[in-house]
């Protein structure tokens, strides 16, 4: 085997998802040999991080990524590397904190005003899906709270 690029470019844990999915998917339509056990073994780890830990890769959607990618373009904010676009899409900050951490010098290449059009930006696009569970969870948690109290 001879390797033709060295680091092509980073991958979003959506990308990862993605073609950990389908590799499962081709493997299903195969006949599974012992030969690969090992590597069948850290790809079931590996999609098991991605869909049920604190990763939120499997909220997101390639046409939401796009979206969050083109209102960055349409906004007029400073732009982000690349590596920030990457941490955005990975983490999905909704809080000012989350802001902060991904984005080196934030205080100084960006204004309060700005960040929070990144974090609606984020809302908008990336964690909508994201929200829209942790509030339905919310108010399954208060239904079963006042039945509980009755």
């Amino acid at each position: 085997m001879k390797v033709l690029l060295i680091n092509e470019g980073s991958l979003s844990d959506f990308e990862v998802l993605s073609l950990m999915q389908e590799r499962k998917e081709q493997r299903l339509h195969k006949s599974a040999m012992v030969a690969y056990a090992e590597r069948n073994w850290m790809d079931h780890k590996v999609l098991k991080f991605l869909t049920q830990s604190h990763s939120h890769c499997s909220t997101l959607s390639s046409s939401s990524i796009q979206d969050f990618l083109k209102e960055l373009e349409q906004a007029d904010l400073p732009a982000l590397t690349s590596a920030e676009k990457l941490q955005f899409i990975n983490h999905l900050p909704t809080e000012l904190v989350d802001i902060h951490l991904i984005i080196e010098d934030c205080a100084g290449r960006f204004s309060e005003t700005q960040v929070d059009e990144l974090i609606r930006i984020v809302e908008r696009t990336l964690a909508a899906e994201l929200l829209e569970r942790r509030n339905a969870d919310a108010q399954a948690k208060d239904t079963a709270e006042a039945e509980a109290e009755e």
